[in-house]
């Protein structure tokens, strides 16, 4: 599978991934993962957990890149939480 990373002035802005690379999924429909850029993911996932949100995947290290979580906010969406590697 692939992974394909957008950038603008060099800095990644959005990613794209085939749901081929993610097995585990199997029987999920295709579907976007929006992720958002906070300044501390752990902070970040604490005050969504707090406010009602569920942390569906927990928070984990893409060498290199930066620290991710899955969450479901109160409101429902789901999305993840992004912290980029300095």
């Amino acid at each position: 599978g692939d992974y394909v990373v957008a950038k603008q002035n060099g800095r990644p802005i959005a990613g794209f991934l085939d749901m081929g690379m993610m097995p585990h999924l199997d029987g999920v429909p295709t579907h976007w993962l929006t992720y958002i850029g906070v300044a501390d993911v752990d902070d970040a996932v604490s005050a969504a957990v707090a406010a009602g949100g569920t942390l569906h995947r927990p928070v984990f290290d893409i060498p290199d890149v930066g620290r991710v979580a899955v969450i479901t906010d109160a409101g429902g969406a789901k999305l993840a939480l992004m912290t980029q590697a300095s």
